[in-house]
């Protein structure tokens, strides 16, 4: 267990433009204690672009980036195994298939909302486009 950022986007994230090395993240105010790697679905919001009518749409060079991230993540996690996998993807689904009502209720995320149109393509692989 430990702390995970739970609204980990781009714009949380503060990278020096000279160099491209990380400066510090923001946005720690609904940090939560849960598994090593549920906050990681984060990078497949930063692999695209989310549009309002139009849906998630990758970015040309998606899979190269995606690649590039997993190399070094696993290089430097010398215990990586599939678990962080899992908790990946249970993450994306705690974080994009539930919304609120108007009382604060956590309910199922509507269907056509902007979020299961996120979900459906980072794990069905149904973005606009591809």
């Amino acid at each position: 267990m430990v702390p995970n950022h739970i609204d980990l986007q781009e714009n949380n994230i503060y990278v020096d433009t000279t160099s491209g090395s990380l400066v510090g993240i923001c946005g720690w105010k609904d940090t939560e204690v849960s598994p090593f790697g549920m906050s990681l679905g984060g990078l497949e919001a930063m692999l695209g672009i989310r549009r309002v009518s139009v849906g998630y749409t990758y970015l040309p060079n998606q899979q190269a980036l995606r690649d590039v991230f997993w190399a070094a993540f696993k290089e430097l996690m010398k215990g990586y195994d599939d678990r962080v996998e899992v908790a990946t993807i249970a993450g994306l689904f705690l974080n994009n298939g539930f919304q609120h009502d108007e009382h604060g209720n956590t309910i199922p995320a509507q269907e056509g909302s902007d979020d299961l149109i996120f979900l459906d393509a980072v794990i069905l692989g149904n973005s606009s486009s591809q």
